[in-house]
């Protein structure tokens, strides 16, 4: 078989390509005694190579390199990484940006000491010898974002991402009138399994880039998936319009109605672009949803320890600093001279809410069981928990005033996912706010006062948003639901299944409903059910089918994130739904009398009977 043949190389956009290949006598690769160059991080905002006279002409080269994902002069790793010759290498690999009809001509000389293979720049695999130069020509094709990378061969073995390689670049193809923009590629540095730095344009939180902005900007962003797995990318506060998905190799611009989200899940090798306005001032933040992948743990691996139980550091100063890492871009969005972050005075609350934070200890083995329980003028006994929370219902446009106690023996925060409030309230200690006024951890035996008026009506969650691998494994989550003005809560016909991991360690479980066996569910038959989807699960994705016992049923779409689908999205579908974390989906389904099943495909399976009566 070609080496060639295990990678997915077909070049996008239908590009006219030649290719070819030329062994020459090259500069010598580096010395293995030699240091080897500092990477430099790629916000990827200029774009590389000479463009004259329709022609860009681009020589790169892929070279051993020494990388500071963290500070400048933080720890540092050795890796694989592309750069222009003459100029240091950088993480991602220099960007290339043509207008469609633009011809690409592209030198990659091999300064590694293993043998290169190129993909995404060719209809074919471009093989290059240790100091050997090959060359790849293609004309642009169809607009879209897009990117390009390598992989080494050592011995007999095909090295995608196994040593260090940061061998990979964003590729935008622009139309006629393109717009400003910024584009955000993501990789991984995975020395073995269990261990992996994950980056955003060359740093790890909380060094990646800070983005500012003023209230009124719309915004144009396109993500480039460059690791291993999928990552649901969620945004605080805002939602965002998604304008094209697709791949390294295509790229689908939506037709009418575009969809809006809080997070969208980009798959391996994926891409997307999505728009948004900053529509109020403060902190917020764009991360994975994924918690592994946000963990201050991850920062150990650069340094070769083995990370502590609870994080070193615990108070609202430093909780950004220290209890957080990986993929996450904080943005400041500044306020009009006539707005402030948080109102000088705010409106008498139309309703009142009180939300206890409690620990039990022992629930799972070892650990304790977090959660939040609503107090209904009498607070819940000290040891007492429901997992998941039960559903925080509000009103649409219902000025609300939430009280949450912290009862627990460590301090904590509380994310409104979903939710469009004040930055101050938004649940990201020590960040959420603005430079005058920052959100504080809720220490044991303290409180915190949130104001929200939710402006639409949806499936929505909250969630602990501190040391998030432990307190959402142990509990701390919930559905929060919004209704129009004039409904009430009707359980018998709308319906939450919320995913979620059930402890932590070895005894842990993928549950549904707080249950790794849920009980059956009894249905009004001929009656339309609302059916709520909420994924808050640590790191796992969940298929969910609904079926009898002979076929898959057939439900109809309403809405993603809170946010209802346009018309012509919000049709009768296939009953199967692939959620990540931090997504919710509703639908809406109507059954005649039987037995169903509502089987959930996920780390551990889950099986939940729905019993349909008239």
């Amino acid at each position: 078989m070609r080496a060639g043949s295990f990678l997915l190389v077909a070049l996008p956009l239908g590009l006219s390509i030649v290719v070819s290949q030329s062994v020459g006598a090259p500069p010598a690769i580096l010395s293995a005694r030699a240091a080897p160059p500092v990477a430099a991080a790629n916000p990827n905002t200029a774009p590389a190579g000479v463009l004259r006279d329709g022609i860009l002409a681009l020589q790169l080269v892929a070279q051993p390199a020494r990388w500071h994902p963290e500070a400048d002069d933080g720890p540092s790793l050795d890796i694989e990484a592309f750069g222009e010759e003459g100029v240091a290498p950088r993480i991602p690999g220099p960007l290339i940006r043509v207008r469609t009809g633009t011809r690409v001509e592209v030198g990659i000389r091999n300064a590694l000491p293993d043998t290169l293979l190129i993909f995404g720049l060719s209809t074919d695999t471009v093989r290059i010898a240790p100091g050997a130069t090959g060359r790849a020509h293609f004309t642009a094709g169809a607009p879209g974002t897009y990117a390009y990378g390598g992989a080494t061969i050592v011995g007999d073995s095909l090295h995608l991402l196994g040593t260090g390689n940061q061998l990979l670049g964003a590729l935008i193809v622009d139309g006629a009138t393109p717009r400003p923009d910024r584009i955000f590629v993501m990789s991984i540095w995975p020395p073995m399994p269990g261990q992996f730095v994950l980056a955003i344009n060359g740093k790890s939180w909380p060094n990646t880039e800070r983005l500012g902005m003023s209230v009124g900007d719309s915004v144009h962003w396109r993500v480039i998936n460059g690791t291993r797995g999928r990552h649901p990318m969620h945004l605080h506060g805002f939602y965002f319009r998604i304008d094209a998905r697709g791949s390294w190799t295509a790229d689908t611009m939506m037709t009418g109605e575009r969809p809006t989200v809080v997070t969208e899940s980009v798959p391996y090798r994926g891409t997307f672009s999505m728009t948004w306005t900053a529509e109020r001032a403060g902190n917020w933040l764009f991360h994975c949803h994924d918690a592994l992948h946000t963990t201050w743990r991850r920062r150990y691996n650069l340094i070769g320890q083995r990370p502590p139980q609870t994080p070193p550091v615990h108070d609202g100063a430093h909780h950004v600093e220290q209890d957080m890492s990986g993929l996450i871009l904080g943005i400041r969005v500044r306020a009009r001279s006539d707005e402030s972050v948080v109102r000088p005075t705010t409106p008498a609350a139309q309703r009142r809410l009180r939300i206890v934070v409690n620990e039990k200890a022992g629930h799972y083995g070892r650990e304790p069981g977090f959660s939040y329980i609503a107090s209904d003028g009498r607070d819940p006994s000290r040891d007492s928990v429901e997992i998941p929370a039960r559903p925080l219902i509000l009103t649409r446009g219902e000025r609300t005033q939430i009280t949450l106690v912290n009862r627990l023996s460590i301090a904590t925060a509380v994310h409104w996912h979903g939710i469009e409030l004040d930055s101050y309230y938004d649940g990201v200690a020590g960040w959420s706010g603005d430079s005058a006024k920052l959100a504080p951890l809720i220490a044991p035996a303290d409180s915190f006062v949130v104001h929200m008026t939710p402006p639409r009506a949806g499936t929505f969650i909250f969630h602990a948003h501190a040391d998030d691998m432990r307190q959402m494994a142990l509990g701390l989550h919930g559905p929060l639901i919004v209704l129009p003005p004039g409904e009430r809560w009707q359980p018998t016909t709308d319906h939450i299944f919320l995913i979620s991991q059930l402890g932590r360690g070895p005894g842990a479980r993928t549950g549904l409903n707080g249950s790794a066996a849920p009980l059956p569910l009894t249905l009004a038959a001929d009656v339309p059910h609302r059916l709520r989807f909420i994924n808050i699960s640590i790191e796992d994705d969940a298929e969910l089918t609904l079926r009898s016992e002979t076929l898959v049923l057939s439900w109809r779409a309403i809405a993603k994130d809170g946010a209802d689908l346009p018309r012509e999205q919000s049709t009768v579908r296939p009953a199967v739904l692939n959620i990540a974390p931090g997504e919710t989906y509703d639908y809406d389904v109507s059954l005649p009398p039987g037995d169903y099943r509502l089987v959930m495909k996920s780390r551990d399976d889950a099986e939940l009977l729905l019993r349909v009566r008239r």
